[in-house]
């Protein structure tokens, strides 16, 4: 469903959800975050860009869809510098819209092709559990796994991208860290 983006920030704040607000922007395979904790805004990023350098840009862009994904924290000791409220009033200002897709949508459950800007945003995210696993080398892991290991059709179906998380599990050896994954990548996917 098609929306303002600042009124989609907007329900995340009022309803003081934690998580990630993942968007992608045309024309880029770099993905616009925003992470969210009780919903306030702690942290943006978008290519080099952090905080509010993100905003300063943000009428040069144009976003094809985003996606919420509950529950998924980034460890860092920095945070946006600006508040949520003027926020979603510089958001109102780009007036900036968006498709909102649900990640437990029918869409997401049909075992046929995910579309391709999708996967790459699964692998984003699975990019992002992984290195909360296991650090920063899980981004060079899930490369070598991609293209040693994986097999899949392009673009992939559910069942391969469940593959794909079977073979990173394999690579976390702590047990906890293993089945921590695990609970994320299926959110990912749900």
């Amino acid at each position: 469903m098609k929306r303002a983006l600042s009124e989609v920030v907007s329900d995340i704040h009022q309803n003081r959800k934690n998580g990630l607000l993942s968007l992608n922007v045309k024309g880029s395979s770099n993905l616009f975050k925003m992470f969210f904790k009780e919903g306030e805004v702690y942290y943006l990023v978008y290519r080099n860009a952090k905080g509010s350098e993100c905003l300063a840009n943000i009428d040069d862009l144009e976003f094809s869809e985003c996606f919420f994904i509950p529950d998924v924290k980034l460890d860092i000791k920095e945070s946006t510098t600006l508040p949520t409220s003027e926020i979603i009033q510089y958001l109102k200002l780009a007036a900036k819209t968006v498709e909102y897709k649900l990640p437990e949508g029918e869409n997401s459950k049909s075992s046929g092709p995910i579309d391709v800007s999708s996967f790459s945003h699964i692998r984003d995210l699975l990019k992002v559990s992984l290195n909360r696993q296991i650090g920063p080398v899980g981004e060079k892991v899930l490369s070598k796994v991609i293209e040693k290991k994986w097999r899949a059709s392009s673009p992939p179906s559910r069942e391969e991208i469940l593959e794909l998380i079977n073979l990173l599990k394999n690579e976390i050896d702590d047990i906890n860290d293993r089945n921590e994954f695990i609970k994320e990548a299926r959110k990912i996917i749900s």
